[in-house]
């Protein structure tokens, strides 16, 4: 490893002040040194392992996987942080950071065990459970969604056009979803096939479409209009 002008930042660390961390710099980097502190302290995590290929990717972040999704683990450029986020597929269940890596490891051994989402903000106040786990861990996660949709009065255009779809019974099963400003109908929780897209294409127009099926897409000039399409392709 090469040190960087200023004598605190190692090569594979990129810009981090490596000051922070100087158990990661002799121990190999992130995934090397949570292996060894979980083997030492016997923290049943599983299988600790890169984010992503690429030749320095274990040293500044690593990923702990579980059949309840992954942990992703990350650290930060100025202070000795580290930035602990729970996924499952694209959804961000909870996440937080802390300074100590044990704890890092207990959190990741207590979601691998599957710890209620209260009681395990409880034992770690320092990570924040979201609202899109409490959504999918109701008893009905489609309408958890819609409820979560509909309240969010900061998007008024897409909230008329949410309005209009919810009031649909055809629409209302399907799990939406709201990116960059177009609302995501899919099928099925969590199956992005098939997925159709809506979104508002200037006063009074929408679009509609299926997911990447640019052949599929029409432009409609009322709502009500919009609301067949969406049903037509849904199916």
């Amino acid at each position: 490893m090469s040190a960087s002008r200023d004598g605190r930042s190692v090569a594979p660390f990129g810009k981090v002040d490596t000051s922070h961390y100087p158990d990661l710099v002799e121990g190999g980097g992130l995934v090397e040194v949570l292996r060894s502190v979980a083997a030492a302290s016997g923290f049943a995590v599983g299988e600790i392992g890169v984010q992503y290929p690429a030749e320095f990717a274990g040293y500044t972040s690593a990923a702990i996987r579980s059949d309840r999704g992954q942990i992703d683990v990350g650290i930060s450029a100025a202070s000795r942080l580290f930035d602990v986020t729970a996924m499952r597929g694209h959804d961000i269940l909870a996440l937080g950071e802390t300074s100590e890596l044990p704890e890092v490891l207990a959190v990741a051994a207590a979601w691998k065990a599957g710890a209620p989402y209260e009681e395990f903000a409880d034992r770690f106040p320092f990570m924040e459970i979201t609202e899109q786990a409490r959504i999918q861990a109701s008893p009905d996660p489609v309408a958890a969604q819609w409820d979560y949709l509909l309240a969010d009065d900061q998007v008024p255009e897409e909230l008329d056009l949410l309005k209009a779809l919810h009031e649909n019974a055809a629409v209302r099963i399907r799990y939406p979803e709201l990116s960059h400003r177009t609302v995501w109908l899919s099928r099925e929780r969590l199956k992005r096939a098939g997925r159709v897209h809506v979104w508002v294409a200037g006063p009074g127009r929408y679009c509609v479409q299926v997911a990447e099926q640019a052949e599929t897409r029409v432009t409609l000039e009322s709502l009500p209009a919009t609301i067949a399409a969406v049903v037509n392709l849904l199916g």
